[in-house]
């Protein structure tokens, strides 16, 4: 008994439900366009509906009288009071003022790091920390700061006795203080700040410029042969670091043919000119002596194919064969992609790499701006670009995905280099 009385009271209110339907169209009062799209909702419940491509809409209500509301982009909203199930003509009353224009823009927005008064001489990333290398004032008194990643000063070293010009960081992670004649590494732990013992700036240079990139296992070294048209890469073993075995090694072919044909002509120019002179009175000379640093400066320009780690695979940025490599500890190929973004004569040669994301970013020269653009690692090609807006800058890093930079900016009257970023993705 109980299921048959629930069976008809559902019947009664399907029954019921159908006669509540209401429908109608909605048009433009002054084109008398029909409206596709058009919402339109019943107060106070969930109740709601569109309308098709003719502008009509039909909607289920639970009962008479119901309030709906009918909106539409760029249209005022209208409420209407349904009486009855009667079909229903809407118009829609266009806005008085005009819509704000939707803007899309490619440039961020920049936030100060360092909002102190002071020029930026440099700065490094050290773990969570910001070491930033200033001088306080046109005296040039230089300090070291430490900062969190916000900019908030954790601690602040003022150098009297020497005249510091950069800092270096290494690629096993240490940061050393680079002076005219010396450096100094910088020791960090918790609040303390120390520098080591120091080093000849030409010794710590010859030292630790070689060294490229390294993980918990290993490290990598590179070597420039052929007045820089051969790049070779060497690895060690943390473990065995007397073991030193070739990695990879990237080669221009053309110019290093090139040189030693020039190099097999000197030669021969050298043995014809000392037959020549012979006899010959001193001080006569055969042959024009100059264009070696031309040849070796302009014509020989060092080949840029940089390589970085992450998540131990490395990533050769071969520029010379038009390629990125993708490699194992073991220096076997995983995937080559092909790239075509060192062929635009507006590229800078260099490649940011963020360590904490494992993207890759390039640079390019435009005319109101520099372009900082994301290198898809599994396809070679360029994805997202935004702008960096802003005059002289210069030193630019990425960490974590925002872009850090220095710049020189109006500060009371003079230009002070400052620190800011923005962020990337």
């Amino acid at each position: 008994m109980k299921n048959l009385l629930l069976f008809f009271t559902l019947f009664a209110f399907y029954q019921n439900g159908n006669s509540q339907t209401i429908t109608g169209q909605i048009f433009d009062v002054s084109t008398n366009e029909e409206l596709i799209g058009a919402t339109v909702s019943v107060d106070g419940t969930l109740l709601g509906t569109s309308t098709d491509t003719s502008g009509r809409f039909s909607l289920i209500v639970p009962s008479l009288p119901t309030v709906i509301t009918i909106s539409y982009l760029g249209f005022k909203n209208k409420k209407l009071t349904i009486q009855d199930f009667n079909p229903k003509v809407i118009q829609l009353e266009p806005l008085d003022e005009i819509l704000p224009e939707l803007i899309i823009s490619d440039v961020r927005p920049i936030e100060k790091v360092f909002k102190k008064p002071y020029t930026v001489l440099d700065y490094e990333f050290y773990e969570d920390k910001i070491l930033i290398l200033i001088n306080r004032n046109f005296i040039k008194k230089r300090s070291l700061i430490v900062t969190n990643m916000n900019g908030k000063i954790l601690k602040e070293l003022k150098i009297k006795s020497w005249k510091p010009e950069q800092l270096f960081k290494g690629c096993l992670g240490g940061i050393h203080l680079i002076t005219k004649g010396f450096a100094r590494q910088i020791y960090i732990e918790g609040d303390e700040v120390k520098f080591l013992n120091q080093i000849d700036r030409r010794i710590f240079f010859a030292k630790f410029e070689p060294c490229v990139e390294a993980n918990l296992k290993y490290v990598f070294y590179k070597k420039m042969k052929i007045h820089g048209q051969i790049i070779e890469y060497l690895i060690i073993e943390k473990r065995n670091p007397n073991l030193v075995k070739p990695y990879l090694k990237v080669v221009h072919e053309m110019n290093v043919a090139l040189y030693q044909d020039e190099a097999s002509f000197s030669s021969l120019k050298a043995t014809v000119a000392a037959e020549h002179s012979a006899g010959q009175p001193a001080g006569s000379s055969f042959g024009d002596e100059g264009g070696e640093t031309f040849r070796e400066d302009i014509l020989y320009s060092e080949i840029y194919a940089p390589i970085f780690e992450f998540q131990e695979k490395m990533f050769l940025f071969d520029h010379v064969h038009g390629e990125i490599q993708q490699l194992d500890m073991a220096g076997k190929v995983i995937k080559k992609m092909p790239i075509e973004y060192h062929k635009n004569k507006k590229w800078r040669k260099e490649i940011l790499f963020d360590k904490e994301r494992g993207k890759a970013y390039t640079l390019f020269d435009t005319q109101w701006a520099i372009e900082i653009t994301e290198i898809n690692l599994e396809t070679g090609e360029l994805g997202e670009i935004i702008k960096l807006d802003r005059p002289h800058v210069s030193n630019i890093k990425i960490k974590d995905g925002y872009v850090y930079f220095l710049y020189y900016a109006p500060q009371h009257g003079v230009n002070i280099r400052r620190l800011e970023k923005m962020v990337f993705n």
